[in-house]
């Protein structure tokens, strides 16, 4: 298990306190919550006891570990989630940070130390270790806080969040622009290697055992739900059988569709935009209008089409309905504030309306697929039993090998039937994927 050392410990300090003359009297760490609350590591708060002059303080940081579970490291080794986070904050964070005109600000949580280089010697990750770590800043602290995520999301939160999703993406355009202007600019190979170490792990197919296994638990959780769900339309054996084969096929579609694209500009994505990776602040806390929208947990960062992350956020945090009726608007809504940033002609040249909301066409499976695995074992309230209650008591998170890579379809029925809400949400999302898959007759 990680132990924070008092240098670690003092490094964040000078960087969040931006001062040399205070003095550490103690610190320690606790588990955020009674439950592990994130499912590639160990979430905890630090809160260290400073003195400056006579004046004595608590500074709280939010870290980030990697898990004990063998199983588990294994997994991230070769999905490279948690390295991958590292490399975003040490590496690209600073060059996106520097992109962006004067009087914006990158919209994720400052990084005060990242421990553990990310990259080994030959520009490949290597492998993840329990002294790796990161010390954020504690967002909590600062008056945000996250969105239910058993609610969808309403009109104004969605509004809220273009503008932090536009601010994500710009720099890669920004980036994209000064590459071009020194006679370079390969978007499709991550910006002549930029971000190259944000290529995507997860839904990509790489050949490897943990990607395939993800792969196979998603198929065979959908079809088993599916089947209970709906048992006259798709209970029989010929109709599992049916299913399960167009679902394989439609990952390695996706898979595709995961890659940088040669047709769309690609930037770098959050990758994982839903309701437990956003957070909110609002001035008056009577209102319902956010005045500030963070985006957190950036281990699934990946360098795509920025269609991609709006998708997983409609399909995973809106209901159908709403998408049918705002989510193209608020397509439009994301670009405008997106050419607010980098300018009309740039974003003309690289990135025009009509193009972008092509790709919302194009890759319209990316959203619902994708979608039908994770709001299974996402969503989460007192009469829904995700995988997540396994974890342990010290922030540790369950083993993600053993709870989630396997056939979950019995845990989505019995969720289904404890809670109303889980029914419709996953319901709705199976069904939309199988009109999409052609397999709704």
């Amino acid at each position: 298990m990680n132990s924070l050392a008092e240098g670690d410990c003092l490094k964040a300090l000078r960087r969040a306190l931006e001062r040399e003359d205070f003095q550490l009297e103690k610190f320690r760490t606790e588990s955020l919550s009674d439950s592990p609350i994130g499912y590639m590591g160990r979430h905890l708060s630090l809160i260290a006891t400073v003195r400056i002059g006579e004046a004595r303080r608590d500074v709280r940081f939010f870290v980030k570990t990697p898990p004990a579970s063998g199983s588990h490291l294994m997994y991230l080794d070769e999905m490279q989630h948690f390295q991958k986070e590292l490399d975003v904050y040490e590496t690209l964070v600073p060059i996106m940070t520097a992109s962006l005109p004067k009087g914006y600000q990158l919209p994720v949580p400052r990084c005060f130390l990242v421990k553990g280089s990310s990259k080994a010697g030959n520009g490949e990750y290597r492998r993840i270790t329990t002294e790796d770590l990161l010390i954020l800043e504690d967002l909590k602290e600062k008056g945000y806080r996250m969105y239910d995520n058993m609610v969808p999301f309403d009109l104004e939160h969605c509004g809220s969040l273009m503008k932090s999703v536009a601010l994500l993406h710009a720099p890669s355009i920004l980036l994209q622009k000064t590459a071009m202007d020194r006679g370079k600019g390969d978007n499709f190979n991550y910006i002549d290697g930029t971000f190259r170490l944000a290529r995507d792990t997860l839904l990509t197919n790489t050949g490897g055992k943990m990607q395939r296994l993800g792969v196979k638990s998603s198929v065979e959780t959908m079809t088993a739900a599916v089947a209970g769900l709906w048992p006259d339309r798709f209970g029989s054996l010929n109709k599992k059988k049916e299913l399960k084969e167009r679902l394989w096929k439609a990952w390695e579609e996706l898979s595709e569709l995961s890659k940088p694209s040669r047709t769309y500009t690609n930037v770098l994505c959050h990758g994982d935009l839903w309701a437990n990776n956003i957070m909110f602040k609002y001035d008056d806390e009577e209102t319902s209008t956010p005045a500030s929208v963070v985006l957190i947990d950036l281990q699934l960062a990946r360098f795509a089409p920025a269609m991609t992350d709006l998708l997983i956020f409609f399909h995973m945090s809106t209901t159908r309905s709403f998408r049918e009726e705002h989510m193209k608007n608020l397509a439009v809504t994301y670009h405008n504030h997106l050419r607010e940033i980098v300018g009309k002609d740039l974003l003309d040249q690289l990135m025009p309306l009509t193009s972008f909301l092509d790709s919302m066409e194009e890759y319209g499976l990316f959203g619902k697929l994708v979608a039908t695995d994770w709001l299974s074992f996402s969503l989460n309230s007192e009469d829904v039993a995700p995988m997540m209650e396994e974890g342990g008591s010290d922030g540790e998170p369950p083993d993600f090998v053993e709870k989630v890579l396997k056939d979950r379809g019995e845990e989505v029925l019995l969720n289904a039937a404890a809670n109303e809400v889980y029914k419709t949400r996953i319901m709705e999302s199976y069904r939309e994927c199988l009109e999409h898959l052609n397999l709704w007759k």
